[in-house]
């Protein structure tokens, strides 16, 4: 049996399973732009490096979601919380040189299917690396910047912050 799952990937920042259908999604950062957002399937190849953004050929799957220009897409998940019902089973992932909160919004009947997307908190806290979750409210990391009076960050560490 084979210990690949799938290929052509060139260069995947995080995964999640979308919590409705359990298909397994990924960002990546593509060549010259074309980052892409994929939902990965056993024995699927991904293009990389023959094909990127919306080329298509034989054998090859193209993105469900491509950039460009390059956002540099890093950390994701799937939102799964209650306090914003909004945003429940979205797709929320950081960008590095996007700099802002990205927001796949998937279609309630196919979950395979982004309906639209949404750039969030853009350019207010430079790079966004990570995006993680407690039970309800999605957390952001970022590389600290001087943010002024009101700034939303909560704890410091190193050169990153946690904010809410």
């Amino acid at each position: 049996m084979s210990q690949v799952c799938s290929w052509g990937h060139r260069n995947p920042q995080r995964i999640d399973w979308h919590p409705i259908s359990g298909d397994l999604w990924a960002t990546e950062h593509g060549n010259i732009g074309n980052d892409e957002l994929n939902r990965i399937e056993a024995g699927v190849n991904y293009g990389w490096p023959e094909i990127g953004g919306d080329q298509m050929m034989v054998g090859m799957r193209p993105p469900i979601f491509f950039f460009t220009p390059s956002v540099a897409p890093s950390g994701g998940l799937f939102y799964t919380g209650r306090l914003f019902p909004s945003f429940r089973n979205g797709f929320f992932f950081g960008t590095l040189r996007g700099t802002h909160l990205h927001h796949a919004n998937f279609s309630t009947s196919d979950p395979a299917v982004v309906v639209s997307d949404e750039r969030l908190l853009e350019g207010e806290f430079g790079r966004i690396r990570d995006v993680v979750t407690d039970r309800t409210e999605p957390y952001t990391s970022a590389p600290t910047t001087p943010m002024g009076a009101g700034s939303p960050f909560l704890t410091t560490t190193g050169s990153f912050a946690l904010f809410r």
